[in-house]
């Protein structure tokens, strides 16, 4: 395929190609749409992380043991001025007494959604 233009000739595409081009970019939109609904906040998950990593030093349910006393249980949290202004801002915030931990935007996201649902 040549993409050299005669002045005054229209330039085309073979059918093939337009083909092609069509397909990938439904695909892409495709893909797009999938993926970001894949993304979406869920609660189900936050709350299976929050009980594997959080659960060390936080309450994170009902009937817990605490682990830390000085970490405040998810409840409080939802409870606090801070998480209510700052929503998953607060949890990238330094702790003095909390770990580093390297959370994925997702993980955050669904953190997030869990700590959100115990409001009451």
């Amino acid at each position: 395929m040549t993409c050299a233009k005669v002045p005054g000739e229209r330039l085309t595409m073979p059918k093939a190609t337009k083909r092609s081009v069509l397909m990938a970019v439904f695909a892409a939109l495709a893909f797009v749409t999938c993926s970001a609904s894949g993304f979406a906040a869920d609660v189900q998950r936050g709350k299976q992380f929050a009980r594997r990593v959080c659960a060390i030093c936080h309450v994170v349910f009902e009937g817990q043991s605490p682990g830390d006393p000085n970490a405040p249980s998810f409840r409080a949290v939802t409870k606090s001025r801070q998480f209510r202004e700052k929503g998953i801002a607060l949890l990238l915030e330094n702790h003095p007494n909390m770990p580093n931990l390297a959370l994925t935007q997702e993980q955050l996201d669904d953190v997030t959604a869990y700590i959100k649902s115990l409001v009451k």
